[in-house]
């Protein structure tokens, strides 16, 4: 009788932490991504100091100018991405552009609920794939600023996955300007990641709205 009453409550405690583990996951804050703002991304020259210079132009809920993101081409975004750009001849690298109504998102973008969401990541991800936290938002006021979107300091949050036996990171910088939410995620395999999430920085540091 004791045996079968501990196998019971071993049961009853497995079933209560998988319920609370799904109630969490479905909680955590989500991008809506069936709500993506969609962009069309073109490169038009334009003069500047009587020099002729490359511009990308990306057109949807509203217009942005920004300068071109070196070696990379426009691929499309699969309803994953308003825009997405991947690195020429390589694999696993790619700089997503996203935009979303705040309204579908529901929450405020702060500290608590990106730490949230990565909370809810790390739920959905499978032991095998070693999900990890990098850096929690910890959004500051004045200081050095990892990343600016439309001129403005972002929320920077960083985690990684394995995937495909390759560890992989990713960077995702969050910004709300006028009812909208705009995120740059930088994804590419841990040993070439900085160097991807610089040459984000610098491009989308000179975005501005048109």
């Amino acid at each position: 009788m004791i045996p079968f009453i501990r196998r019971f409550i071993l049961l009853a405690g497995s079933l209560l932490f998988a319920c609370s583990a799904g109630a969490a996951e479905q909680a955590a804050p989500t991008i809506p991504y069936g709500g993506l703002h969609p962009y069309t991304v073109s490169f038009e020259e334009e003069m500047l100091e009587s020099m002729q210079v490359d511009r990308l132009w990306l057109r949807g809920n509203i217009e942005i100018k920004m300068d071109p993101i070196p070696g990379h081409r426009v691929e499309p975004a699969q309803g994953q991405a308003s825009a997405r750009f991947a690195l020429r001849n390589a694999t696993g690298y790619t700089i997503d552009f996203l935009a979303f109504p705040s309204r579908s998102f529901g929450h405020r973008v702060d500290n608590d609920t990106l730490n949230a969401y990565l909370d809810g990541l790390a739920l959905r991800h499978k032991p095998e794939q070693a999900f990890k936290v990098i850096r929690h938002s910890e959004f500051r006021e004045s200081g050095p600023s990892d990343f600016r979107l439309l001129g403005k300091r972002a929320h920077h949050i960083r985690y990684s996955y394995v995937k495909e036996e390759t560890r992989h990171s990713v960077a995702e910088s969050w910004v709300e300007d006028e009812g909208t939410i705009y995120l740059v995620r930088v994804t590419a395999p841990s040993s070439g990641f900085e160097i991807q999430v610089r040459e984000a920085q610098n491009a989308f540091a000179n975005m501005s709205k048109q």
